[in-house]
């Protein structure tokens, strides 16, 4: 039993890529998302959030999805999307534009039966709710669009391979938000290469993505398709980058120190988030207009639990009474690549009360978790790269 198979893959033709494949997370609200599909006939946005034409953020399936559904079949029809004509392997390279830094993968399908038999480990739990509706997506429209991110250890002889495969002029590229995006197709004998190497790799970790994998998974045991995994985009665990999530939380800051002190935070203001140190339990607390490094010195908490436990357990669920974070209105999770002063601000105008900055964790505290079959605390992680939805589709 392999962990990774090849699939034909639907992609866009070279000329559209551009306006085809975009990312499906990281806007501001719903207004901007509207104004890109109002902008852009062509974005595979049109399939992933088709319930935003009608004015709503609840989702009914027979007529949002439908919807959804009738975009792809006018791409299609329209010559705007094609399927590759062969199994086989697609090697995705994104570019920082201004940096040079650069994120690599193998886009193929991980193998249900890996993902059932805890070949494929996991990290976080998944929602019934949410994990539902994406079934619902894949039984209306047949297709999945944006790869679940999986990360592998390091094998000299893969990374050789995939040199050689993008020795090779790419058969899409195109700039986008200050990234540069290029699609290899794999033919012939350097398919079987790399199937060669990929067959030699025991063990995986998903790193993004545990909701689509779950649904996928789901539909699939249900009889649905005969597909043997879920698109997945495979990268090396030292080519991924992770940024933590901060928190915006409402709660009464009245009495925020006197409690810090007398539950095992140690307090030091700061005069700006650049001071805090970057270390662990660690963090910084910014409220009245003050940042402060809060300091765990408490021992309760094991040695390897994570800082993002420490604050979830010993303060958010204490102090500020919110049970899950992720399902409370209290709480807002900021993307730790975006510039701190922009949370700053939202406290600063009363919208929130306190701001949280948190520290990152590592690839190997993920990796941890999973293999001791726990999970992490919601919003543990910002994982980078962030994948564009409607470059490689798979039709399930």
């Amino acid at each position: 039993m392999g962990i990774v198979y090849p699939f034909k893959a639907w992609i866009p033709s070279d000329e559209y890529a551009s306006q085809v494949a975009v990312r499906s997370s990281g806007y501001a609200d719903n207004k901007e998302i509207l104004s890109v599909l109002s902008e852009n006939p062509l974005s595979y946005l049109h399939a992933v959030k088709p319930y935003l034409h009608f004015g709503t953020d609840k989702k009914d399936p027979s007529l949002h999805f439908a919807h959804g559904a009738n975009y792809i079949k006018q791409m299609i029809q329209s010559g705007v999307l094609h399927q590759h004509s062969e199994e086989t392997y697609y090697i995705y390279r994104q570019t920082s534009i201004d940096t040079g830094i650069y994120y690599q993968g193998i886009v193929g399908l991980c193998g249900v039966e890996a993902f059932n038999q805890d070949k494929v480990k996991r990290h976080e739990h998944t929602l019934p709710r949410k994990e539902n509706m994406l079934v619902e997506h894949i039984s209306f429209t047949k297709m999945s669009g944006e790869p679940v991110l999986v990360m592998h250890d390091s094998y000299h002889d893969l990374e050789a391979v995939k040199r050689n495969i993008t020795a090779n002029p790419p058969v899409i590229t195109f700039a986008c938000e200050g990234q540069q995006h290029e699609l290899w197709i794999v033919e012939n004998e350097e398919r079987d290469l790399l199937q060669e190497e990929l067959d030699k790799i025991p063990m995986m970790y998903i790193a993004d993505g545990h909701h689509r994998s779950a649904a996928a998974v789901k539909y699939i045991d249900m009889g649905k398709s005969e597909e043997k995994g879920f698109m997945t985009l495979f990268v090396d665990k030292s080519d991924l980058h992770i940024e933590p999530f901060h928190r915006l939380v409402k709660t009464d800051v009245s009495k925020l120190l006197e409690f810090l002190n007398g539950n095992n935070f140690k307090v030091t203001e700061v005069n700006s988030y650049h001071e805090l140190e970057k270390r662990v339990r660690c963090f910084g607390f910014y409220f009245d207009n003050n940042w402060h490094q809060i300091e765990y010195t408490g021992v309760y908490f094991e040695e390897n639990a994570l800082d993002v436990s420490i604050i979830e357990e010993a303060f958010i669920n204490d102090y500020c009474g919110i049970a899950n974070s992720k399902e409370d209105n209290r709480v807002e999770f900021i993307e730790g690549s975006q510039p701190m002063y922009l949370a700053e601000n939202r406290v600063a105008n009363n919208e929130f009360d306190l701001l949280i900055a948190l520290n990152s964790c590592r690839i190997e505290d993920i990796c941890d978790i999973a293999d001791r079959n726990e999970t992490m605390p919601p919003k543990s992680t910002y994982v980078l790269p962030k994948l564009l939805t409607g470059l490689t589709i798979q039709e399930i």
